[in-house]
């Protein structure tokens, strides 16, 4: 039998305060994995939220030639397409998903462009 041991990552900002801190949802968890430790610390979720929409926006420019192209892909409308386009709005995960399956590589993608903007 293999036993997990999770630590606390003490690299992460700590407050000072622990009773004015909320529990922490699953989306605020950042978790790092080395052989048989899990490491958690506190994760901005809306770090990730607010960097996506503009990473999505570089990623369909990268792939198609126009939002009309992305509209016609992702079966959305015109209007979606170019929020998409422009960055103002994220996709939803139906649709990120339909992306990931006519796209295995976005994933690949995506990784490396958000470890390029925590480095």
């Amino acid at each position: 039998m293999t036993h997990l041991r999770i630590v606390a990552d003490t690299s992460a900002p700590q407050s000072s305060d622990t009773r004015k801190r909320a529990p922490l949802s699953r989306s605020e968890v950042s978790v790092r994995r080395d052989g048989n430790v899990l490491y958690l610390r506190p994760a901005a979720a809306g770090t990730f939220k607010a960097w996506f929409a503009g990473a999505l926006a570089d990623w369909l420019r990268a792939t198609y030639d126009s939002p009309e192209h992305v509209a016609a892909a992702f079966t959305v409308r015109s209007s979606t397409a170019w929020s998409w386009w422009n960055g103002d709005n994220k996709a939803s995960g139906d649709a990120v998903i339909r992306m990931a399956m006519e796209h295995p590589e976005i994933a690949d993608w995506f990784r490396d462009a958000w470890a390029r903007c925590r480095a």
